[in-house]
């Protein structure tokens, strides 16, 4: 699968040695160390642009069990406590801390760098306490932070409204790199429709619209699904100068 996706190597939790973990889980400290320690090892080679695409482990649920090797540092004190909601925040914090020593190490880097953080989705906790913190709204429930941090001066802004089919290209854009007539499109049909997922989409007026079937798509969301399909599934027939940039 991996060699499919373009990548020249693959690590899991084999390759840690003694790693430290949190709960039953390698820490994100530990996985960003490996992360430079990677970076450094292909630096020594040549100085190739290196890339990475990292998934840590931390904070996976559940959260309803408590550990020795865990000190809590979060405890929600208003109203009713939650432990679970505590435990989960703990973790957060502990990511927090991790996060800023990856950042800390890049920013004395040379190379120009970028550290594009995302999450694919948001914990299994009570549905109290989401009802608390949503303020009973189902849309927020869905909605993950995201970041793109670079060691030299990028625009400064804040996104409303993206999903992750649109997050490439505006990483592209955000970098003023060159765009490929794709990336060029999806930007343009992000100002549409902010969001498109396989459930739902959003319009300009961030009104979403469920789906159930193609017919639900208006016509150019229909079309995109087509372009899609051409991208990934008709790699014999596609044009490729409109997804790859000329080497």
């Amino acid at each position: 699968m991996y060699p499919l996706l373009g990548f020249s190597d693959f690590l899991s939790d084999v390759d840690f040695k003694e790693p430290e973990m949190l709960r039953r889980f390698i820490s994100d400290k530990e996985n960003y160390k490996k992360v430079i320690e990677e970076y450094e090892k292909a630096k020594e080679k040549d100085s190739t642009p290196y890339y990475m695409f990292n998934v840590t482990v931390q904070n996976h649920g559940g959260y309803d069990k408590g550990y020795t090797n865990f000190n809590q540092k979060i405890h929600i004190t208003d109203g009713k406590g939650d432990e679970i909601a505590d435990r989960y925040l703990s973790l957060v914090k502990e990511s927090d801390s991790a996060f800023e020593y990856l950042v800390r190490y890049f920013e004395k880097v040379k190379e120009p760098t970028v550290i594009v953080m995302f999450g694919d989705h948001q914990p299994s906790l009570d549905v109290e306490f989401y009802n608390k913190v949503n303020n009973g709204s189902a849309q927020r429930k869905q909605k993950v932070p995201f970041v793109i941090w670079a060691n030299y001066d990028i625009k400064e802004q804040t996104v409303n409204d993206i999903s992750p089919n649109y997050l490439g290209a505006f990483l592209v854009n955000t970098l003023n790199l060159d765009e490929t007539p794709y990336e060029k499109y999806l930007l343009k049909l992000h100002k549409k429709y902010p969001v498109v997922t396989s459930h739902v989409y959003m319009d300009a007026n961030r009104q979403l619209h469920t789906i159930d079937t193609l017919d639900d798509l208006p016509e150019d969301l229909k079309q995109y699904w087509m372009v899609q399909y051409y991208h990934l599934f008709a790699k014999d027939k596609r044009d490729d100068s409109l997804f790859f940039l000329k080497e």
